[in-house]
C-alpha cells in the first residue's frame, strides 16, 4: 500500500501498487513538488527566513439552505492550508462539518369525492398527485401516493375534490398533478399555499385551470437542496498568515477519504490592489478537483540572507571583468532589399565584445521567393591604413528560399574591442521582391573597468 515520506509527503509506494497511484503522483505532483521544494532550500535574499506556520483551528462554517447545490441530509467535512508564493503548502488544519437539512417527506395520498354539477370535467378516469413544498413551489418533493377516481359516462359538468392529507414537517404547500383521461403523464395543475392563517383542507378541480403540460411530478426528491457553505479563517478578527500568498480550501463528504477535495484556492482580495487576501469563501457546491489535504508540511526553514555589510562573509570581491550581459545589435533596411554596401557604422564602446550568431530576417507577411537574401558582418580592423574583413569565413548569414529568416550562424571571428567599428553589407539577392530587412547580432559585452551596458542598440543599413 502506498505511503507519503515523512519530512515532505512524497508518494511512495510499496509492493504491488500501480503506478497510476493517486493519479499517477510518482511522476506528476512528485515531481512538481520536488521542484518546489528545490526552489525554496535555493532562496536567498528577500525571502522569509522561516516557514509559514501550520493553521492550529479548524475553520468556522456558516450554513445557509438559501442558494446552492449541496446536497440534502449530508454531513460535509472542511480543512484549509496554507501557500506560500512557490508554491509549498502546510499541513491542513483540523477538521470542521456541518449537516444539510433532510429532505422533506412525501404527502400522503389525497382523498378523492367527485360532484356532477358545477364543473367542466368531461367522464372517465382522473389521477392525482401531490407532492409537499418548501420556500418555493418547485422546492418539491416526489409524489409517491397517487389516487384514482371514475366520472360517470355521462354529462359533462363534474367536479372532484381533493382532501388534502396532513402536511409533512417542515412544508409550507402542496402542489398538485393531474393526469385526466386519455393522458399519458401527469401535468401540474395548481399550487396550494398553507402557510395562510386558515390552510385548506380541500382542493377543487372544476375543469377551469388549464394544466402546464411542460412540468412534470419531480423524479427525486428536490427539498433541502439549496444549500452552501461559508468558510472562514477561524478567529475574532479573521486574517490570512501574512507569509502566505493564500489558503487552500479541502472539501470531503467522507471523513475518512480526502482523494481529490480540493475546492478553492483563495486568492481573491478584501478590496482589489490591497494584497490582503479575503478570509472566507463561499460553497455553493462545485466540483473538487485533485489535491489532498498534507498531514505534514512541505516547508522547511528558508535560506539565511547574507549579510555583506562588512564583505566578513566572503572572500576577494568578484572582480569588473566577470560582469558579463547580452547585448543585442540590429541593423534595418526598410523598403526594398537590394544588394549593397552598408551605410551605417556602429563603434564598439564597450572594453570587449563578442559576437554569438546573426540572425537576418525580412519583414512582415515576407519571405524569399524563388531565390535567397545573403549578408555580411564586416569589421573594420585598427591599422594605418584601416580594412573592413567580414566576422565570417564561409558560411554567412542566408534566407532561403520560401523562408523569412536566416538560421543562427556563429562567426569565425567573433572577438572586438572597443574603437573596432561593425556594418552589414547585403551581398547577395536572387530572390523576387521583398522588403524590411533586419540583420541582428546577438553579443556578449564585459567591461574591464567600472562602467555600463546598454542592452542593445539599432542602426540603418
Amino acid at each position: 500500500m502506498s505511503e507519503r515520506t515523512s519530512n515532505y509527503n512524497l508518494v511512495k509506494l510499496g509492493a504491488g501498487d500501480a503506478l497510476s497511484t493517486e493519479d499517477y503522483a510518482v511522476f506528476g505532483s512528485n515531481l512538481e513538488l520536488i521542484d518546489r521544494i528545490m526552489a525554496a532550500n535555493g532562496r536567498r535574499p528577500g525571502s522569509t527566513s522561516t516557514p509559514v506556520t501550520d493553521p492550529a483551528s479548524a475553520p468556522e462554517l456558516d450554513l445557509d439552505t438559501t442558494q446552492g447545490n449541496l446536497p440534502a441530509a449530508t454531513t460535509i467535512y472542511y480543512r484549509y492550508a496554507y501557500v506560500d508564493s512557490i508554491g509549498l503548502e502546510t499541513a491542513a488544519s483540523p477538521i470542521s462539518s456541518v449537516t444539510t437539512p433532510a429532505p422533506l417527506v412525501a404527502p400522503a395520498a389525497p382523498g378523492l369525492t367527485r360532484s356532477a354539477s358545477g364543473g367542466s370535467l368531461f367522464p372517465g378516469n382522473y389521477h392525482y398527485l401531490l407532492t409537499a413544498s418548501e420556500t418555493i413551489n418547485t422546492n418539491e418533493t416526489k409524489g409517491i401516493s397517487p389516487s384514482i377516481i371514475t366520472l360517470a359516462t355521462t354529462g359533462s359538468t363534474w367536479i372532484i375534490d381533493l382532501e388534502l392529507p396532513a402536511l409533512p414537517s417542515g412544508a409550507d404547500g402542496f402542489n398538485v398533478y393531474r393526469r385526466g383521461p386519455g393522458e399519458s403523464e401527469y401535468s401540474y395543475l395548481g399550487s396550494i399555499d398553507m402557510g395562510v392563517a386558515t390552510p385548506p383542507t380541500t382542493y377543487e378541480d372544476d375543469g377551469s385551470a388549464t394544466p402546464n403540460c411542460t412540468r412534470r411530478p419531480p423524479i427525486s426528491n428536490q427539498t433541502s437542496r439549496s444549500n452552501n457553505v461559508t468558510i472562514g479563517i477561524p478567529g475574532a478578527t479573521p486574517v490570512v498568515d501574512t507569509d502566505a500568498a493564500f489558503w487552500r480550501i479541502y472539501r470531503s463528504y467522507n471523513l475518512t477519504d480526502w482523494t481529490s477535495s480540493k475546492l478553492h484556492d483563495v486568492v481573491e482580495e478584501t478590496t482589489e490592489g490591497s494584497g490582503i487576501i479575503t478570509p472566507e469563501y463561499l460553497d455553493l457546491g462545485y466540483a473538487t478537483t485533485r489535491g489532498v489535504p498534507l498531514a505534514v508540511t512541505e516547508m522547511s526553514a528558508a535560506v539565511s540572507k547574507i549579510d555583506l555589510t562588512d564583505y566578513n562573509e566572503v572572500d576577494g570581491v568578484l572582480p569588473v571583468s566577470a560582469n558579463v550581459v547580452p547585448f543585442q545589435l540590429t541593423f534595418a533596411m526598410p523598403g526594398d532589399v537590394a544588394v549593397a554596401e552598408g551605410t551605417f557604422v556602429w563603434e564598439i564602446e564597450h572594453d570587449y565584445l563578442e559576437v554569438q550568431y546573426v540572425r537576418a530576417a525580412v519583414g512582415r507577411g515576407q519571405f524569399c521567393n524563388g531565390g535567397t537574401v545573403v549578408v555580411d558582418v564586416l569589421k573594420e580592423i585598427h591599422a594605418a591604413t584601416p580594412t573592413w574583413d567580414s566576422i565570417f569565413d564561409a558560411t554567412f548569414p542566408t534566407i532561403a528560399d520560401g523562408e523569412h529568416s536566416s538560421p543562427e550562424v556563429v562567426p569565425n571571428d567573433p572577438s572586438l574591442v572597443k574603437g573596432d567599428r561593425l556594418v552589414v553589407d547585403i551581398t547577395g539577392v536572387t530572390t523576387a521582391l521583398v522588403q524590411d530587412l533586419v540583420v541582428n547580432i546577438y553579443c556578449l559585452v564585459r567591461e574591464t573597468s567600472s562602467g555600463t551596458t546598454s542592452p542593445s542598440g539599432i542602426l540603418g543599413l
